[in-house]
């Protein structure tokens, strides 16, 4: 029989006090599941709306710890930018993505933070030495799509997150909190059964949203004066520091936004460049005999457009609207003389001509999805790689949203 001293018995009870505090200081676990929508931003090192959130950086900073974030499918940046935007004290870790071109727009905006790596390659080791306290994520949607034959689990590309959940099951510390977007008919998927099933197993509490929850109208200081107000607009709870967010984001338009209407919505204008080579992004005479029917036409002072997708100026249908370039013309009525014409009758083109309709220029899409002023693209990345990596990524505004809610609930 092994004797055991009185000094190694006080050394045992040391080792399980500091485990306990470790465990204590971990917090209960969250998670926030829903599908970023895509509706211009800037950047300052301390925002406007700081003092609004200032609970959550004070609890930040007396914990002498920064928010530390594994960023995985990181894509070009979309997750880090709404990190950066949402004033929180944060250190990205990792960030895990298998794109080299994306890597390479990732890097122009947020230098040495990320090489190409695949998540199917993160060990146990690794992340048990990374020790996140959140890992954002947005996992290929492919496998969900219609285009992507919904082969859900099946799909190779499904992969890479079903090893994560695995890992996430066993990891001795799992992060605090997972942030994760991705499209509709994900909610219905055997690949988020698996990711629930883990979830149970280790212990987290989550949300699921389809729609967000809090209101993101665009309001006057009058409208948002408390945490149960309701917006006359949407009918969704107005949070004070979301306002606030939205506030910030828009503070480009100084005109709309001292407007006394308690309640505001920008129209397209203030997103489009008012100087655009319009003869590079005209759409070509074949689109137009062939699918003037299909497209969704847009004018500046429309204030809607529909979501932007990788096949954007490549395929037409459900891959986002265009632009009625020249608003001096009725396009009802030239399309009420475009129907009376047969469908071989050249003069379709040339009375299409005169709506001068146009692709939105990958800065202008940027802006929709609300990436910040001083998120840029390499000259090396060509239009039609922008337009494909934009359509992947999320819109950053939603997701500082998501993001705030997240920590502030801690």
């Amino acid at each position: 029989m092994r004797v055991v001293s009185e000094q190694e018995r006080e050394r045992e009870r040391e080792r399980e006090r500091e485990s306990r505090e470790r465990e204590d200081t971990r917090g209960p676990f969250s998670i926030a599941l829903g599908k970023a929508a895509k509706p211009d931003c800037t950047q300052d090192h301390k925002p406007r709306w700081y003092h609004l959130i200032q609970p959550v950086i004070f609890w930040l900073e007396k914990s002498e710890k920064m928010l530390q974030i594994l960023e995985l499918y990181s894509g070009i940046g979309g997750m880090q930018a709404a990190a950066k935007e949402s004033g929180l004290p944060f250190n990205v870790v990792a960030s895990y993505e298998i794109n080299p071109v994306a890597v390479d727009v990732y890097c122009s905006n947020f230098p040495g933070t990320s090489k190409p790596r695949n998540i199917l390659g993160l060990t146990m080791e690794e992340l048990t030495r990374l020790s996140p306290d959140i890992i954002m994520m947005s996992p290929p949607c492919q496998p969900f799509t219609r285009q992507g034959l919904k082969r859900d689990a099946e799909d190779a590309r499904s992969s890479s997150f079903l090893h994560l959940v695995d890992l996430l099951r066993r990891v001795p510390h799992p992060p605090r909190m997972i942030l994760l977007e991705n499209v509709a008919g994900y909610e219905t998927s055997q690949t988020r059964e698996h990711l629930v099933d883990m979830l149970f197993h280790r212990g987290y509490t989550w949300q699921v949203w389809t729609d967000f929850p809090f209101c993101l109208c665009l309001l006057s200081e009058a409208s948002c004066v408390s945490y149960s107000k309701i917006c006359c607009k949407c009918s969704k709870s107005i949070k004070p520091s979301l306002h606030s967010l939205l506030q910030k984001f828009h503070s480009s338009h100084q005109d709309s936004l001292q407007n006394n209407s308690p309640l505001m919505s920008l129209s397209l204008s203030h997103y489009l460049i008012d100087e655009v080579n319009l003869k590079d992004f005209l759409l070509p005479d074949k689109v137009l005999k062939k699918y003037h029917m299909l497209l969704d036409i847009v004018n500046h002072q429309s204030q809607r457009s529909c979501c932007f997708t990788k096949g954007y100026a490549h395929y037409v249908e459900g891959t986002g609207s265009v632009v009625q370039h020249n608003s001096q013309v009725d396009m009802s009525e030239i399309y009420s003389k475009v129907q009376a014409l047969s469908d071989d009758d050249q003069l379709k083109v040339e009375l299409l001509h005169q709506l001068e309709l146009r692709y939105f220029t990958p800065e202008e899409v940027a802006r929709l999805m609300c990436f910040p002023s001083w998120f840029t693209f390499p000259s090396t990345t060509t239009r039609k790689q922008r337009y494909k990596l934009l359509g992947n990524s999320i819109n950053v505004l939603v997701v500082t949203c998501l993001l705030l809610v997240l920590v502030e609930n801690q």
